[in-house]
């Protein structure tokens, strides 16, 4: 939305704006109902939070990410992985 010179965007515009980011992002859906990221020594292979992944998604209704497409935008949430790539640390079901 373009706004005249000046002009700032309303608060409830934000407010909403952020509210339909949150409402569509799947990924920080299924992180904020199913994982427990309390625990900085937690770990989860790849696979392991996939499979968490896919049946929380079919549960739910909706269509899951391929493997790949959902470790690329869970790894875009700032989540670490060791050396190999086969852990996620930090996170568990």
């Amino acid at each position: 939305m373009s706004l005249q010179p000046g002009l700032d965007e309303p608060q409830v515009m934000i407010d909403a704006k952020d509210e339909y980011r949150v409402d569509e992002d799947i990924i920080q859906q299924f992180i904020n109902e199913m994982l427990d990221t309390t625990d900085p020594k937690a770990r989860m292979t790849r696979g392991e939070l996939y499979n968490c992944y896919a049946a929380w998604a079919e549960g739910d209704g909706a269509s899951a990410k391929t493997k790949r497409n959902f470790l690329m935008a869970f790894r875009k949430k700032n989540f670490k992985e060791n050396t190999a790539r086969e852990f996620h640390v930090g996170v568990k079901f």
